[in-house]
C-alpha cells in the first residue's frame, strides 16, 4: 500500500517539476492596483499584457509605479483570481524618468524595430512591424543599406487610446563608408502602433523629412529622457 501511495504522489508531481523550467520575462510596466475579491496589486506590461505577481514587494505597491522587471512564468501555479500571467519576480526596480506607459510602450517597440536592423533580422521585425511582412530578404537588405548601426533618439507621442498609438521618432544611422563614419543620417518616421492579442503592432509607417538637426534632438532628449540613445533606458 505504501508504495502505491509513492508511486501516486511521484506521477502528480512529475508534470509540475517538468513545467518549473519555465521562460524568463523581461519588462517594463506600471503597477496596476485590481478590485477583485480582497483587492490586489498586479502589473500591466508594456507588451499590452498583464502579469500577477506573487511575490511583490510592499514598498512597490502603488498604482501607476513606473517599474522595470524580470520574472518566471508560473503556468504551473493557480489562483482563484482570473487575472492576468501569473508570475514570480526574481528583479524589480522603480524606473525613471517617470515615462508614460503608452509612450514606454511605443519606446519599447521602435526599439525592438531597430534591433531588426542592427543584426539584419527580417523574421524579428515581422513578429512587430506588419508593414514589413511582404519583404523578401533581398529587399530587407537593399533597405537597410549600408548602413550598421541604428540608434533610437527621441519619440513623440500624438495621439492615444486604449487600442492605438500615433506618434513620430527620430533615429540615427551610422554608415559603414569611412568617409561617412563620422557623420550619422538622420530618419524621421511617422508610425501607428495597433493592439493585438500578442501586444502592440507597428501598423502603419511613413518617413518623413527631419525637423530638428541632431544637436537640437539630443538636447531634447537628454531633458526628456537624461540620455540621447533610448536603448540604455531603464538598464
Amino acid at each position: 500500500m505504501n508504495l502505491l501511495f509513492l508511486l501516486a504522489v511521484l506521477i502528480v508531481f512529475i508534470p509540475v517539476t517538468a513545467s518549473a523550467a519555465a521562460a524568463t520575462i523581461q519588462l517594463t510596466g506600471e503597477i496596476a492596483y485590481v478590485p477583485i475579491g480582497e483587492g490586489f496589486y498586479g502589473i500591466i506590461g508594456d507588451d499590452g499584457q498583464k502579469y500577477q505577481p506573487t511575490n511583490l514587494p510592499r514598498e512597490l505597491r502603488k498604482a501607476g509605479l513606473p517599474v522595470k522587471f524580470s520574472a518566471i512564468s508560473r503556468k504551473d501555479s493557480f489562483t482563484s483570481i482570473m487575472w492576468g500571467n501569473i508570475i514570480e519576480i526574481q528583479t524589480i526596480t522603480r524606473i525613471s524618468p517617470a515615462i508614460s506607459s503608452t509612450e514606454r510602450a511605443a519606446i519599447r517597440l521602435l526599439l525592438q524595430r531597430i534591433d531588426a536592423f542592427n543584426t539584419k533580422d527580417l523574421h524579428k521585425l515581422r513578429q512587430i512591424d506588419t508593414v514589413a511582412g511582404d519583404l523578401s530578404e533581398q529587399q530587407f537588405l537593399e533597405w537597410i543599406g549600408n548602413f550598421h548601426s541604428f540608434t533610437l533618439r527621441y519619440v513623440e507621442i500624438t495621439h492615444q487610446d486604449s487600442s492605438s498609438i500615433t506618434g513620430a521618432c527620430i533615429y540615427t544611422r551610422e554608415s559603414e563608408a569611412p568617409e561617412l563614419a563620422d557623420s550619422p543620417t538622420m530618419a524621421y518616421l511617422q508610425f501607428t502602433l495597433d493592439r493585438s492579442k500578442t501586444g502592440w503592432k507597428l501598423t502603419k509607417s511613413l518617413s518623413d523629412s527631419v525637423p530638428y538637426s541632431l544637436e537640437v534632438i539630443k538636447k531634447k532628449a537628454l531633458e526628456k529622457y537624461k540620455t540621447d540613445d533610448l536603448s540604455t533606458l531603464w538598464l
